[in-house]
């Protein structure tokens, strides 16, 4: 679970991706949407089984459902984005917490957001990567490369 949060903090951050919309819009609390995640996950890999034309080797959907809700369980990620422009990244999981803070813009109706630090450490490698964040309807959404978008709701 561990190595699960640590990789949802770097996807978090180093994912952050586009958001067209006004930078005031878009301060405040934010955390990552399970459910929606899970609905993410059942998604992607029936879009990746259809791709690759392996759709009769893909588990039912209740299956698919109760895995990646197992993979959420206990797992919590909140984002902060500061009128400041200072942002923090914090994961929360049953074996412990980690933390992410930078610095994030708008520019041109898109959010750019710079990490400065990892856990207490200068941020490195990809991690001081500039990204963006994309706002989708009542979501902040980041974009991963694998195709399972993480979505972020307002904190209530």
């Amino acid at each position: 679970m561990r190595a699960l949060a640590s990789h949802l903090v770097v996807l978090a951050v180093i994912g952050l991706a586009g958001c067209g919309g006004k930078a005031k819009s878009v301060t405040g609390s934010w955390v990552l949407d399970t459910e929606k995640m899970v609905d993410e996950v059942v998604a992607a890999a029936k879009r990746d089984a259809e791709a690759h034309g392996r759709t009769d080797r893909l588990p039912d959907e209740a299956e698919l459902r109760s895995r990646a809700a197992g993979r959420t369980l206990g797992l919590r990620i909140d984002l902060e984005l500061r009128a400041d422009g200072t942002m923090t990244v914090v994961a929360q999981t049953p074996r412990g917490s980690e933390a992410v803070e930078g610095r994030w813009e708008s520019k041109n109706g898109e959010i750019d957001v710079t990490i400065a630090t990892k856990n207490g450490k200068p941020a490195s490698g990809q991690d001081v990567r500039p990204q963006r964040l994309v706002p989708r309807g009542k979501h902040l959404v980041i974009l991963d490369a694998d195709g399972t978008d993480m979505f972020w709701m307002r904190r209530r």
